[in-house]
């Protein structure tokens, strides 16, 4: 599988493909360059490809909002995550789920998508 990237522009709400990602002293994001621009770290998100695709074709980056039929109980739109070496939900989706995988937008262009849900206390 190739790691592959895309940057959201928070500035000209726009998608971008990093070239160069420079990393400073402290292990953290400094500045992208990509196709379009140069950026620093706080006017960009970074995703990175999970390496699965959807029913049809479309790659699967963190941030895209994805559907998929289940007999499980998990219907509904799910963002997926990177969390500790795992793409949420994708790895916990079964092969025959992953028919009707589907992308249906993503966390910065369509997060009406996504139901908020309130923070108990």
């Amino acid at each position: 599988m190739t790691i592959k990237f895309r940057l959201w522009d928070y500035a000209y709400h726009q998608w971008d493909v990093p070239t160069v990602i420079e990393i400073d002293d402290s292990g953290q994001i400094d500045r992208v360059i990509g196709y379009g621009d140069t950026y620093n770290a706080e006017r960009i998100e970074i995703m990175q490809f999970s390496g699965v695709k959807d029913s049809v074709g479309k790659e699967i980056y963190e941030g895209d909002i994805v559907t998929f039929d289940t007999t499980c109980g998990n219907a509904g739109n799910h963002v997926v995550k990177l969390d500790k070496g795992t793409f949420w939900p994708l790895d916990d989706i079964t092969l025959s789920m992953s028919r009707n995988l589907k992308v249906i937008g993503n966390l910065y262009e369509n997060p009406e998508l996504v139901e908020v849900k309130e923070d108990e206390d």
